[in-house]
């Protein structure tokens, strides 16, 4: 899983990188990285069922504030216009 958050965040990076992203988006993944961490090293260190729900629990949590940091940082960047059309 650690592995996967790697690549996931290295990639978004350089995504963000290539859209000349504000640097509060990097420090935003930075900090979803290190909670999926957080989350990683609790399985790793007390294995249970419990810790491996909170595990994906902390992957989901990571994706979704992804999702949403980079959708108000491109609304940020290009503007939001809202537009009626039939």
């Amino acid at each position: 899983m650690l592995a996967i958050r790697v690549v996931d965040t290295a990639l978004m990076t350089l995504v963000g990188m290539h859209l000349g992203l504000s640097v509060w988006f990097y420090a935003w993944l930075a900090l979803l990285f290190a909670v999926c961490s957080i989350g990683f090293f609790q399985y790793r260190l007390r294995t249970s069922a419990a810790t491996a729900r909170r595990m994906q629990t902390y992957a989901g949590l990571y994706i979704v504030a992804f999702d949403l940091a980079l959708a108000i940082e491109l609304g940020r960047t290009n503007g939001l216009t809202f537009t009626w059309s039939l």
